[in-house]
């Protein structure tokens, strides 16, 4: 991974993610927003068990979002969110497609009014690259949030995932940590 920009040493770790497109219609549904909280514990247990100096988080769901600005709450050390970027929206049948297309597409099934088939084509074209769901829901509304109530670098949250801004953002977003921890401010906290 090499070093930040500023002098300081990443290490990278996972958390979990549910994601409500899968869970949807079926008893999943009922582990979605708990997630939130593991989420958050988990980021808290390793954060605390290798005494960490900051923390840039980098997610792209409206379960990993809340989670880990609660997650930088609790730790009350230095640092950052940075949203991984909304998806660009696609295409089906000439008409823009995004994840309500999915949605819609998914009642026509179960109406008989489509057939599998036509569903995975839906899918497929309605997210065409990398990405938070292409739209004003949780996940980019808690992203602009997250710059609101200053997790975030200005900015950020409406960057597509798949532009090379994004890049500049993260290097952005890694100084400002940087400088908030060679501060050594007696009250830490986030950006």
């Amino acid at each position: 991974m090499g070093n930040l920009p500023g002098g300081g040493t990443p290490r990278a770790f996972n958390t979990i993610s549910v994601s409500d497109a899968l869970v949807n219609g079926h008893s999943g549904m009922h582990f979605s927003l708990m997630s939130r909280e593991v989420i958050a514990d988990s980021i808290e247990l390793v954060m605390r068990a290798h005494q960490y100096d900051g923390l840039l988080c980098v997610g792209a769901c409206d379960k990993n979002f809340p989670g880990m600005m609660m997650a930088l709450t609790r730790l009350n050390v230095p640092g950052a969110f940075l949203n991984g970027g909304p998806a660009l929206p696609g295409r089906y049948d000439g008409a823009p497609a995004e994840i309500k297309t999915v949605a819609e597409y998914t009642g026509r099934l179960i109406a008989r009014q489509t057939d599998a088939g036509e569903l995975e084509a839906v899918s497929r074209a309605a997210w065409p690259a990398a990405g938070c769901c292409a739209g004003q829901f949780t996940a980019n509304t808690m992203a602009m949030i997250a710059e609101v109530l200053g997790f975030a670098p200005l900015g950020s949250s409406t960057i597509p995932a798949v532009y090379s801004q994004r890049r500049a953002m993260a290097r952005r977003a890694g100084q400002q940590l940087m400088r908030v921890l060679e501060a050594n401010y007696p009250c830490r906290g986030t950006l």
